[in-house]
């Protein structure tokens, strides 16, 4: 056969699960076991469980081993992206649509691809990483000209990026980009978001600054690049950082306790350290910190300076309106629709820019909840 190995274990184990021999959600040989009955390397045989996985045959369980899926139908054979119907339909993949930045994302990539006559799919995975695979792959199956893809995170689905990319589908990231990867991505500037930030705060006179963020810094590159902002005006500056104020991945523990109660934990033992500033991750965390705050008498900008992140409808008409950096949603969503038409209709792409990330200015907001440190 002039098949390589992989597709024809592949194509075997398909055989196998198209003739009932597994059934859905029956556990399949592992790596090792597959490379011993077809006497290969695991290389080759976890190739062809990739190759299943993508084809939308089996799931994995961490730990567990692989499983065979339950399908409503079938899995397709793939749909060439580059097909004539493909090329005039265009697939956005969004965690979810609200108000604020993920509709200016959507606007941005509407208003310019239907000028070019293309249609426009919108799919959500409701923040769900297992949810996100599945449409991806769903959409690399049944054929699209081009997938423009809100990643739910930086760490997981790399892998289906990849080998998008590879294969040659026109795949445009949004907000965040994958570490090693070449897929075009169109960010905010968050590095230079972050450091604005805390340079204006220093400039205020904070020394001790803490980073707020419910997440993992390492789990989104827009977190990890405002992260390295912070840092890298604290070294500018000469002012020394504190390990101690870098308070993240607290989202589970949040919704555990509640906001209030967490919060109030959250700033008390940090008051107690010294700390003058909070600089949040995004502007829901920094609107949450002033209430907290404010309920344990803590006056803001006063005694306490608060930044947010992202500028969303309600930070100017908060109690205490906040100071926060701007992102341009529109201006991403427009960028990213524009490289993926030039994509669908060159067949190709050129990073004209390291790494093929594409960067939008962001725009400081300075309001009221930041002032100079009291003496």
């Amino acid at each position: 056969m002039n098949k390589p190995l992989y597709a024809q274990i592949a194509e075997h184990l398909i055989q196998l699960i198209n003739a009932g021999h597994y059934h859905p959600n029956d556990k399949i040989p592992t790596e090792m076991e597959l490379a011993e009955q077809f006497g290969v390397s695991r290389i080759t045989t976890k190739r062809a469980l990739l190759e299943l996985e993508t084809r939308g045959y089996i799931y994995r369980k961490r730990g567990s081993g692989s499983f065979v899926k339950e399908l409503p139908v079938p899995p397709a054979p793939i749909v060439s992206h580059d097909s004539p119907h493909a090329r005039r339909h265009l697939s956005i993949v969004l965690p979810y649509v609200d108000a604020g930045k993920d509709l200016h994302y959507f606007r941005g990539v509407a208003d310019y691809i239907e000028k070019q006559g293309i249609m426009l799919s919108l799919h959500f995975t409701d923040w769900r990483a297992d949810k996100e695979r599945d449409v991806l792959l769903h959409l690399r199956n049944y054929g699209t000209g081009g997938i423009i893809w809100y990643p739910v995170n930086s760490i997981n689905n790399a892998d289906i990026a990849h080998i998008l990319h590879l294969e040659g589908h026109p795949v445009v990231l949004l907000d965040q980009y994958f570490d090693g990867l070449t897929v075009p991505s169109v960010v905010s500037d968050n590095k230079a978001g972050g450091y604005a930030a805390t340079e204006h705060l220093i400039k205020l006179g904070h020394r001790r600054i803490a980073f707020v963020s419910s997440i993992d810094i390492e789990q989104r590159s827009s977190v990890r690049d405002r992260f390295l902002g912070y840092c890298q005006a604290h070294s500018d500056y000469g002012v020394p950082i504190h390990p101690e104020f870098i308070i993240t991945g607290f989202h589970q523990k949040l919704w555990a306790q509640g906001k209030s109660k967490f919060y109030t934990e959250l700033i008390q033992p940090l008051i107690h350290m010294g700390v003058t500033a909070f600089q949040a991750e995004h502007d829901y965390i920094a609107l949450d910190l002033i209430d907290a705050a404010m309920e344990l008498g803590i006056s803001v900008p006063e005694q306490l300076s608060i930044m947010g992140y992202d500028d969303i409808s309600i930070a100017s008409q908060h109690q205490v309106p906040l100071t926060t950096i701007s992102q341009n949603c529109y201006e991403i969503g427009r960028k990213a629709a524009e490289i993926m038409h030039s994509m669908m209709t060159a067949g190709g792409f050129e990073a004209s820019v390291d790494r093929g990330i594409y960067t939008v200015k962001v725009e400081f907001m300075e309001r009221e909840s930041t002032a100079n440190v009291l003496e």
